[in-house]
């Protein structure tokens, strides 16, 4: 949307390294925009953050300067998605439902157990498997 014509100046581009460069929970990305929300946001990010390690910085300037990670990160995470499709494809009263990409995968267990908490927890406990209930989604998920 940045690049039609008037949303330059009304447009914010937020991102980070998680996903791309397998950094999750690493908590770093960056911001652009107007100046004058950059400003803003900036003040916003110095009461709510109070920094990076040195570690986490460094890393981040090195993937980036020498492209490591988006490629081989998307690959792998490819590569899991896939073997957990073929995994669960087939299994009685579940139904996979998702995109054709990304590293998540959504299953619809409601003929096993209507109550996706529930199952989520017995599924910890029983096999030690850790998965988000739907219904954390919203009722986008429903």
């Amino acid at each position: 949307p940045r690049s039609l014509p008037g949303m330059a100046e009304r447009t914010l581009v937020i991102n980070s390294m998680s996903k791309s460069h397998g950094m999750t929970g690493w908590r770093m990305g960056w911001l652009t925009g107007p100046t004058e929300m950059i400003r803003l946001l900036t003040d916003l990010n110095l009461v709510t953050t109070y920094g990076l390690p040195a570690f986490i910085s460094i890393a981040c300037a090195e993937a980036l300067e020498n492209h490591y990670g988006v490629k081989e990160i998307a690959e792998r995470y490819a590569a899991r998605r896939t073997l957990m499709l073929e995994a669960v494809r087939g299994m009685n009263d579940v139904t996979v439902h998702g995109s054709e990409g990304g590293m998540y995968v959504m299953l619809d267990i409601s003929s096993i157990e209507a109550d996706d908490e529930k199952f989520a927890w017995a599924l910890l406990d029983q096999e030690k498997v850790g998965v988000m209930p739907g219904s954390s989604f919203g009722e986008a998920s429903a």
